[in-house]
This record gives C-alpha cells, sequence and structure tokens, in this order.
C-alpha cells in the first residue's frame, strides 16, 4: 500500500498533513485476481477471488472510515497537496500531537466458484472476504506558515 503525501520523520515514522488529501493506493502487483484449483480424479473446483474495494480505518476517534472502490491511483507529478485524489484519499482531521495513529488498511474480495462433482458442472458465490487489517503507523502534522525576513542573518 502506498500513501501521499507523506514524510519520513527524523525518528523513521510516516507522517502526512491534517485536512491534506493523503492519497492511497494499492500497487498493480499487489492487486490481483487469484484462481485456485484443486482436482481429485473427475471432481474439481476453481475459485476466483478478485479484488474490489480498499477499506481505510484511519483510527483517529474523529475521521470516518473509508472504503474505496478499486486500487486506488497513484500521485502524478505536479499535483497540488489540496486535490484530492479521483478513486482515494482520507483527510486526517485531528493532529497526533507528537504520537501516531495505527491506520488500517484491509481488502475487500469477491470470491466466485466453478467445478465437476463428477455429474454435472456446478458452482456459485461466496460471501465477500476481507484480508487481515495492516497496521501502519501515521504521524499527523499540522503545517504552520512561518515568514521570513529575506534582509535578515
Amino acid at each position: 500500500m502506498s500513501l501521499d503525501p507523506f514524510y519520513l520523520l527524523q525518528d523513521g515514522r510516516r507522517a502526512t498533513l491534517k485536512n491534506v488529501h493523503t492519497w492511497v493506493w494499492m500497487n498493480s502487483s499487489q492487486w490481483t485476481t487469484l484462481t485456485p484449483r484443486v482436482e481429485v480424479g473427475p471432481v474439481w473446483v476453481q475459485a476466483t477471488i478478485a479484488p474490489h474495494t480498499i477499506i481505510i480505518d484511519p483510527n483517529d476517534g474523529a475521521t470516518a472510515q473509508k472504503s474505496c472502490a478499486g486500487p486506488g491511483t497513484p500521485v502524478p507529478a505536479g499535483t497540488p497537496m489540496d486535490e484530492p485524489s479521483p478513486t482515494c484519499s482520507v483527510q486526517f482531521t485531528q493532529e497526533t500531537d507528537g504520537g501516531s495513529w495505527n491506520v488500517t488498511v484491509q481488502v475487500a474480495y469477491s470470491v466466485t466458484w466453478t467445478g465437476f462433482d463428477g455429474t454435472s458442472t456446478v458452482g456459485g458465490t461466496l460471501p465477500d472476504l476481507v484480508s487481515a487489517p495492516a497496521t501502519i503507523p501515521i504521524a499527523v502534522l499540522t503545517a504552520k506558515p512561518e515568514l521570513i525576513d529575506p534582509n535578515s542573518d
């Protein structure tokens, strides 16, 4: 999973900015459909497990959980920080005051299956599967402008 903007703090933590659209996306190598198949003699079953939604829980006590259809969109170079992702972004409404939020990200998958039971073709749809949560500690900072006198030493 990728986030942008994110900054690497001196202590090694990732950080983003309060009220800025933090884009979220999965790399294409992680967003793939799986088709496992099992055969025993003439009996077989094949499942199609396809990712369809990213679920983000900021865990900051104020920002709502967000669900995004699809893998999200990487940030194109030169994109302004106030522009939301066309597919998946979250705005943190609380700063962490020196700590971090344990943001969790999960992926929901649709599952269909087909097979042959020895006499006829069978198949169906199973309830969505949701991945175990991946936890990402994020510090949320407030950007504060500072005026600098170009004539001072």
